[in-house]
C-alpha cells in the first residue's frame, strides 16, 4: 500500500488483540508512523506518562496543524469481545 505522502509522528495503539495491534502498527507504520502499542488502557496510560512532555511551542504547532488537517483524530474503540 505505498503512498507518494509519507507521515510523522506518534500514534498510540491500545487494543487487547494482538492480531489488531499487528495489523495497525504495519498500516500505520507503512505510512510512515511511529507505532507504540499497549495491551490496554492501564499500559497505554503508563506509556503516555512516560513519553517525553511537549513544549509550549510544539502544542502551538500541533494546532495549526490540526487546523490545517494534518493530524489525525483520535477514535476510541468501544471494549469487548467483539461478538456483537
Amino acid at each position: 500500500m505505498p503512498t507518494s505522502e509519507s507521515h510523522e509522528g506518534i500514534i498510540l495503539i491500545a487494543d487487547d488483540n494482538e492480531a489488531n495491534r499487528e495489523l495497525l502498527s504495519a498500516l500505520l507504520s507503512a505510512e510512515g508512523y511511529q507505532v507504540v502499542c499497549a495491551t490496554d488502557g492501564q499500559q497505554a496510560l503508563a506509556r503516555v506518562d512516560s513519553a517525553p512532555r511537549r513544549t509550549a511551542r510544539k502544542q502551538t504547532g500541533d494546532r495549526e496543524q490540526a487546523r490545517r488537517g494534518n493530524l489525525l483524530p483520535f477514535f476510541p474503540a468501544p471494549a469487548g469481545d467483539g461478538s456483537g
